[in-house]
């Protein structure tokens, strides 16, 4: 469970600042990089809870979150990025590789769990391995999202987990980060949409 929220914690922290792309991107254009990374950029996120027993979306709890990168550090020849969790601070931290967005977990001996969140560049039908083990594919990479924070072109990824009732679809739009996010487990569904950012 906490692997599942660390993982949309850190995929919801992406969501800020909208670049242009081709049918098939090779990268974004004129951004600092696939996820908008730097200190003093914020987000702030609708998350919403429901209950999923008996085939119907019955809401929970529906609160906001608002993260802002506070530091950075460089090892592995990358700028990693943490933020203010409360829950976690200084356990996880986040970049842009060549090759996509990257996520480094610290364990309780210090030293870091590192996985690939979103491969980027990608193109549809892509899979690759994800956070925890998990499998995840790239199901289009044109598809429209509307929330509160404005409408994006994103790249949708579907990470499905191990255990065979969860799947995360996620929306992400290069050069901004995540933009929605629906998580389904077991009689569960947590929807997370960009409501606001801002960026340094």
């Amino acid at each position: 469970m906490k692997n599942i929220i660390l993982t949309i914690i850190i995929m919801l922290l992406s969501f800020v600042g909208c670049k242009k792309y081709s049918d098939n991107p090779v990268g974004p254009s004129g951004s600092t990089g696939f996820y908008n990374l730097k200190i003093g950029n914020s987000i702030t996120e609708i998350w919403n809870e429901y209950s999923t027993i008996n085939n119907k979306d019955s809401l929970i709890k529906q609160y906001e979150f608002t993260s802002t990168i506070l530091r950075d550090t460089v090892f592995g020849g990358f700028t990693w990025y943490s933020d203010n969790d409360k829950w976690y601070p200084d356990e996880i931290w986040i970049a842009n590789k060549n090759d996509g967005f990257w996520q480094a977990d610290r364990q309780t001996d210090g030293s870091f769990d590192v996985s690939m969140i979103f491969k980027f560049p990608c193109k549809k039908g892509d899979s690759f391995t994800s956070i925890g083990g998990n499998i995840c594919q790239v199901i289009s990479i044109d598809t429209t999202i509307s929330v509160t924070a404005g409408t994006f072109k994103c790249i949708q990824y579907r990470l499905i987990g191990k255990q065979p009732s969860w799947t995360e679809d996620s929306f992400i739009s290069p050069g901004i980060g995540g933009i929605k996010d629906i998580s389904i487990a077991y009689q569960s569904k947590i929807v997370i949409e960009l409501k606001s950012y801002s960026f340094k």
